[in-house]
């Protein structure tokens, strides 16, 4: 892992940041990673980091039928996004979606629209309230080995990923 630069770690330093997700985030490996890496390398800073995950969320706001055995639709952070930035306030926001929002079907022209849409709602929202830097993580790889007619789901998630790299918007990492 390539070590962060004084001036990267500044730009963190003694401010709130945010980690937004889906059940990746929610579970806090990568955050408490993030947390400890930072606190180690430089134990004289302070950093607020708070992870605020929520499981099977999106940003497209799109669920599959029968979703946790029909009894509700996958969460959309837009339902919570706006108390969220109220109550935390943060100057940086870490945002990590996609895996949910192809709802592991394949690569589809709406769903992707749904995404773009939901990725570039998310960044004008966090600057409204205020937040200085928002940090897109691309959806991780999906390991799992199709079989017959299954899905190549890594292969959505490569291009929501490949979407998202190639935005250029100001304040975003």
């Amino acid at each position: 892992m390539p070590r962060a630069g004084a001036q990267d770690v500044d730009a963190i330093a003694g401010k709130r940041v945010v980690f937004l997700g889906d059940s990746i985030t929610q579970a806090g490996g990568y955050v408490a990673f993030t947390t400890y890496y930072l606190e180690k390398l430089y134990p004289k800073k302070d950093f607020d980091i708070l992870g605020l995950g929520l499981a099977s969320e999106t940003v497209s706001g799109l669920s599959e039928d029968g979703h946790a055995g029909g009894q509700f639709p996958r969460p959309c952070l837009f339902e919570r996004l706006g108390r969220v930035l109220e109550k935390a306030k943060p100057e940086v926001v870490v945002a990590c979606y996609g895996m949910n929002d192809g709802i592991y079907l394949p690569l589809d022209k709406e769903r992707m629209a749904a995404f773009q849409k939901g990725i570039t709602k998310l960044i004008e929202q966090c600057k409204a309230a205020g937040a200085k830097q928002i940090v897109l993580v691309t959806p991780p790889i999906y390991d799992a080995v199709p079989k017959g007619t299954e899905v190549d789901y890594d292969a959505v998630l490569a291009e929501y990923a490949k979407w998202e790299t190639g935005l250029k918007v100001p304040g975003s990492g």
